[in-house]
């Protein structure tokens, strides 16, 4: 990874490619669209740098990535997983996050899916992936080491078995955890775009800022070469 990973204002200065009416994700980004008009001004967008200032953090987790214990995958390999650290930061910079809980968020975001074993529907691969990161035993105390696993167990299964797993794992601050949960559950659904039918639903998603970003998710998607490459 570069030094500089991405910078904001990089990101709010590019000439973004708009999406071919003939592309596969058009109407999709359309449908999404008019969802959102429902919602919100469209006028009103999401300013990427956020309330708080995580860059600097972001830029030196992104350096640290290791890409090569990535499931290998043209659909949830190493581009899937840049994507989704990507959006983790921008949610946590909108959401109110401490700078040691973006740390859980964005390594999180960048081994979800190291446990996978294909690329089809799993709900058990987040567990598998979860006692796959003892290389960041080091890193973190037992208590946010407790965080991680939780996240990472419980983004490949439907949100009513986050308290049962929460517990199961000890964790002392449930809302704490689900916060850190529902960004990894969003950041992971806004790449929703890479997929076949790459339709978003804005109700499904947790945070504001993610619902706001939906747009901008296609269009990331869109302009992915010139922007991580």
């Amino acid at each position: 990874m570069n030094s500089n990973f991405i910078s904001n204002d990089r990101l709010e200065n590019i000439d973004f490619k708009e999406l071919d009416n003939k592309s596969k994700n058009y109407m999709y980004y359309m449908q999404a669209k008019k969802e959102l008009k429902e919602q919100f001004n469209l006028d009103d967008v999401l300013t990427i740098t956020g309330d708080l200032d995580l860059t600097d953090d972001y830029n030196r987790l992104m350096n640290e990535f290791d890409t090569s214990i990535l499931y290998k995958s043209d659909i949830h390999g190493v581009n899937h997983n840049i994507r989704v650290s990507y959006f983790g930061y921008v949610i946590s910079s909108n959401e109110g996050i401490s700078n040691r809980d973006f740390e859980i968020i964005v390594d999180a975001c960048k081994y979800h899916d190291i446990g996978r074993e294909n690329d089809f529907e799993d709900k058990f691969h987040g567990g598998r992936g979860a006692n796959m990161l003892t290389f960041l035993d080091d890193k973190y105390s037992s208590e946010e080491l407790n965080y991680l696993k939780t996240i990472v167990t419980c983004h490949s299964m439907n949100d009513d078995m986050f308290d049962e797993v929460a517990t199961l794992n000890g964790i002392q601050d449930i809302e704490r955890c689900r916060k850190m949960y529902n960004i990894l559950k969003d950041a992971d659904g806004l790449d929703r775009v890479r997929l076949e039918y790459p339709y978003i639903n804005v109700n499904y998603l947790r945070t504001e800022t993610a619902r706001r970003m939906v747009l901008f998710s296609y269009k990331l998607f869109n302009n992915y070469d010139k922007l991580f490459r």
